[in-house]
C-alpha cells in the first residue's frame, strides 16, 4: 500500500482490515486500485467497511495501465522518452541559460538524479553530481533539504570545487535546498524573495504590480521587502492547498 496525503494506492497484496483501518482515519479522497476486478474492491468496502462514508471518495481502475508494455524494455523506454521529452522542453523554452554557472546536485539517491543533471548540462551549466543513482535505502543520507544535516556533503563539496551554487532535492523533486558559493545554506523566505525580485521587476516595466503569496512560517522581512520593491506581499496559512486557493 502507497500512503500519502489523500491520495491511497491499492495494490492485489493489501490487507482489507488495514485498508478499512486507514480510509476511517485518514478520509482519502482517491484510491487508484491496481486490480483487475474494481468492482471485487467496491464490494469489499460495502460489506466490511460501511461505516465508511465513500461518497465523497474517487475509485479508479488502474489495471489498464498494465496492459500499455508487454515487457520490462518498454517500460524503460516509455520513462525515457518522457525524460527526453521533459528535457527538451525545458531546454528548448531557456535556451542555455546555465551557461558559465557550476552547479553541485545532490540527489540523494532520489528521483532527482534520473533528471536534474542531465537537464542542467543541457541547459549549458556544468554539473557535479552528488549521490544520483536512485537507492530506496537512501545510504548516503535522507532526501529532505528542510534538514541541514542533510546539506552538510553538498555545502563541502561546492566549496570543494569552486561551485556557484548547490541544489539538492527532496524524494520525489518537487522541494529544492540550495548552498550559496561559500557553503552557506539558504532558507526558503530567501530563495522565494530572488524568485519575486526577478518577476517584480520584469513586470514592472509594462507598469503590473505583481501579488506574491507566501505563507505564514516566512519572516517578516520577507514581505516587507516584496512590497518595498513594487509587489503586493500576501501572508497566507501554510500548506499546499492553502497556497493554491
Amino acid at each position: 500500500m502507497i500512503h500519502r496525503k489523500e491520495i491511497y494506492a491499492i495494490d492485489v497484496k493489501s490487507d482489507i482490515s488495514d485498508i478499512l483501518s486507514d480510509l476511517k482515519e485518514y478520509k482519502y479522497s482517491r484510491i487508484p486500485v491496481y486490480e483487475e476486478n474494481i468492482d471485487n474492491i467496491v464490494d469489499t468496502f460495502e460489506t466490511n467497511g460501511s461505516d465508511i462514508d465513500l461518497s465523497t471518495t474517487t475509485i479508479e481502475d488502474n489495471s489498464s495501465l498494465d496492459d500499455t508494455f508487454d515487457t520490462e524494455e518498454d517500460i524503460q523506454n516509455f520513462e525515457e522518452s518522457l525524460i527526453s521529452n521533459y528535457i527538451e522542453k525545458i531546454s528548448g523554452n531557456f535556451g542555455q541559460i546555465g551557461r558559465g554557472i557550476k552547479v553541485v546536485v545532490d540527489s540523494a539517491n532520489a528521483t532527482g538524479g534520473i533528471v536534474a543533471p542531465e537537464l542542467y548540462r543541457e541547459l549549458g551549466a556544468e554539473v557535479v553530481e552528488l549521490f544520483s543513482e536512485p537507492d530506496g535505502n537512501f545510504p548516503n543520507h535522507h532526501p529532505n533539504p528542510s534538514s541541514l544535516k542533510t546539506l552538510e556533503t553538498l555545502q563541502k563539496t561546492v566549496v570543494e570545487v569552486g561551485a556557484d551554487i548547490g541544489i539538492a532535492f527532496d524524494g520525489d523533486s518537487d522541494r529544492i535546498g540550495a548552498v550559496t558559493s561559500n557553503g552557506e545554506c539558504m532558507t526558503g523566505d530567501k530563495l522565494l524573495f530572488i524568485y519575486a525580485k526577478d518577476i517584480i521587476e520584469e513586470l514592472a516595466k509594462r507598469g503590473e504590480k505583481p501579488t506574491v503569496v507566501s505563507e505564514v512560517k516566512c519572516s517578516q522581512v520577507l514581505y516587507d521587502e516584496i512590497n518595498a520593491i513594487g509587489g503586493n506581499a500576501v501572508m497566507w496559512k501554510t500548506g499546499h492547498g492553502y497556497i493554491k486557493s
